[in-house]
């Protein structure tokens, strides 16, 4: 079962990223999710044939719906791919077939919030999710 969130925050804050060992190689996700005090972080082995953008989304995925699932209705996502941000907020488009089903389902699953914001923020701004995906894929 997974944990709620409390309503002491407007606003609950994702921290996504994904690691690609070879690019393709071994992939790994992690997410950090805060809303007031309360955090929750996860991360996972994705496979071995994965590429670094296919690993961002992954963590992009798994965070949102752990959101979701937490019972977050609002929620700002703070992620290091400028791909995945740009793409999400429409900027740029999604040219790689490689990624096409996951920006998809990302984007079914932000439909279920009240209310997304993407924030591009560089990579040392976001070590917790980078730690993890890191460790992931080892």
């Amino acid at each position: 079962m997974d944990p709620t969130m409390t309503a002491d925050s407007d606003v609950a804050t994702l921290e996504f990223d994904g690691s690609s060992k070879g690019n393709p190689g071994r992939g790994g996700y992690g997410f950090l999710l805060k809303s007031g005090e309360e955090e929750i972080t996860d991360s996972g082995f994705i496979g071995d044939d994965v590429t670094n953008n296919q690993a961002e989304y992954t963590a992009l995925l798994r965070g949102l719906k752990k959101a979701d699932n937490a019972g977050v209705s609002r929620v700002r996502v703070r992620g290091d791919s400028e791909l995945v941000i740009k793409q999400m907020t429409g900027e740029y488009g999604v040219n790689s077939d490689n990624i096409v089903d996951l920006y998809e389902e990302a984007c079914e699953v932000v439909d279920q919030f009240e209310n997304v914001d993407f924030e591009h923020i560089d990579r040392g701004s976001n070590l917790i999710a980078d730690d993890l995906a890191q460790e992931a894929a080892e």
